[in-house]
């Protein structure tokens, strides 16, 4: 089996149709809107224009993860609160597109110890 060349990991992460799948897992898991407000149903309704930004700007070496949105939550069983972190909906498209490659390029060419194997 021939290796990949590692700078080649960018183009798989930029991919359209990597960005495409990534975008239908962060849109079924729904969840809020980030510091810019845009939500998931406004992605949704103009997700070819926010996924050809994400594509040129990861491609230009321009995107930049915004601030995380803090809220606070009640601690289950408790009167505390904890901070909660939320995303842009970019930037969750941006990194499940990541770990879709790194994980699913990198255990299609593993065999694990039990005799499964990736790429799923």
């Amino acid at each position: 089996m021939q290796a990949r060349k590692a700078h080649s990991l960018i183009g798989q992460i930029y991919d359209p149709r990597n960005l495409a799948r990534a975008w239908e897992r962060v849109k079924k898991n729904k969840g809020a809107g980030g510091v810019d407000g845009v939500t998931v149903t406004r992605f949704e309704e103009s997700r070819e224009h926010y996924l050809s930004l994400l594509h040129q700007k990861l491609k230009d070496g321009s995107y930049r993860p915004r601030p995380v949105r803090r809220v606070e939550i009640d601690k289950p069983g408790s009167t505390a609160k904890r901070a909660l972190g939320i995303p842009t909906v970019m930037d969750r498209v941006s990194r499940r597109s990541e770990t879709r490659t790194l994980v699913f390029g990198l255990d299609a060419r593993r065999t694990w110890p039990c005799g499964a194997s990736g790429g799923n």
